[in-house]
């Protein structure tokens, strides 16, 4: 049951699941915001569902594009980061 774990409401993801979102993102822990804003647009055009074959691979591209956006959430959150 996580009830009272945080959800990103555009994911309905628990933030938690995310345990690196630096790592996520392929980021040191320095990073500017340019940087995450760079990074988050980079892979999540790589990986985005709709331009992946059908299959296996589309749902790993999906898991991936949602923890891009769970980490980029956290990351651009001056609280949470």
């Amino acid at each position: 049951d996580d009830h009272d774990v945080p959800h990103d409401d555009a994911t309905s993801r628990p933030t938690e699941q995310v345990k690196d979102p630096y790592g996520v993102l392929n980021l040191a822990t320095h990073a500017t915001l340019d940087d995450i804003q760079r990074s988050y647009k980079h892979l999540s055009r790589a990986f985005h569902p709709d331009k992946q074959p059908p299959g296996l691979k589309r749902e790993e591209a999906q898991t991936a594009f949602v923890d891009f956006k769970v980490a980029h959430d956290i990351l651009i959150d001056p609280v949470l980061r």
